[in-house]
């Protein structure tokens, strides 16, 4: 088997996230978090599914935790905390996506539960679950 790029490979109904290093063969690298429109950030990106988020979800509270108290003992703004308080949470994200963020936020709305499904009209997901309208196309749906 041919070795595979970051991204987009079908591999057995499985999609391919990234390589850990040049030469990784795709029997080694693991599925990939499903990539979604996110409407806030404007583009294609990895979304977490719910065991993902599962161990997601305590790496950011503890990132909230430790941002708190680097601020408090350093007497720094948020920008100056976030790179050294969030470090763990964003290599937990990079770990499970192959991609970079740099924003606790950003990663809190990565959630594929969070989006519905796609518009059967234009194809870009609804913002919510419980969406009535697209907000991409203005199509009309039925809440699911």
């Amino acid at each position: 088997m041919r070795f595979v790029h970051r991204f987009a490979l079908e591999l057995n109904a499985y999609t391919v996230c990234r390589i850990q290093a040049a030469g990784t063969r795709a029997a080694e690298v693991r599925p990939m978090a499903k990539a979604l429109y996110c409407w806030r950030c404007r583009e294609v990106l990895p979304m977490l599914d719910e065991d993902e988020w599962a161990q997601m979800a305590p790496a950011l509270d503890e990132a909230v935790v430790r941002i708190k108290r680097y601020r408090r003992e350093h007497q720094v703004g948020l920008h100056a905390a976030l790179p050294a308080a969030g470090k763990d949470a964003f290599d937990l994200y990079e770990r499970l996506t192959g991609r970079r963020e740099t924003s606790l936020d950003a990663i809190r709305h990565h959630r594929l539960a969070l989006y519905g499904p796609p518009c059967a009209h234009c194809g870009q997901p609804l913002r919510t679950p419980r969406a009535k309208l697209c907000a991409a196309c203005g199509q009309a749906h039925a809440p699911a």
